[in-house]
């Protein structure tokens, strides 16, 4: 009886702990100029059908710095795209692609469909 008294009172009460802050994207040392250009996504994943690894790439028009590479957002104006119909279909169906002034843009690639920074092609 006295050893379980005796390892009671030498159990300690947990403290409460704060949850650290997240900590976002450092801090640019430059004024960001942001551009229009034509930005090759990738994407690893996995074929649902085979189980085998993919690679799939995505290409968007994407407002980006052009000095360090950081992504501000998807350039949706329409001049980037351009409506056609396919005809296999036995209803209309209209699907986006990109027009040719999208596909003229410089070109650059992020590695990860997630990344917030992306790379230039060599050219």
């Amino acid at each position: 009886m006295k050893q379980s008294i005796i390892v009671a009172d030498t159990l300690e009460v947990p403290k409460y702990r704060k949850k650290s802050k997240a900590k976002g994207l450092p801090r640019a040392d430059h004024k960001h100029l942001y551009e229009t250009v034509l930005l090759t996504k990738r994407y690893n994943g996995t074929d649902f059908k085979t189980g085998r690894p993919r690679i799939t790439e995505h290409q968007l028009p994407t407002k980006l710095c052009t000095i360090c590479g950081r992504i501000d957002y998807v350039d949706r104006d329409p001049k980037y795209y351009v409506s056609k119909q396919i005809a296999d279909m036995p209803i209309i169906v209209h699907e986006k692609v990109l027009s040719d002034e999208a596909l003229k843009l410089p070109q650059w690639v992020a590695d990860d469909f997630f990344d917030k920074f992306a790379r230039r092609i060599n050219e």
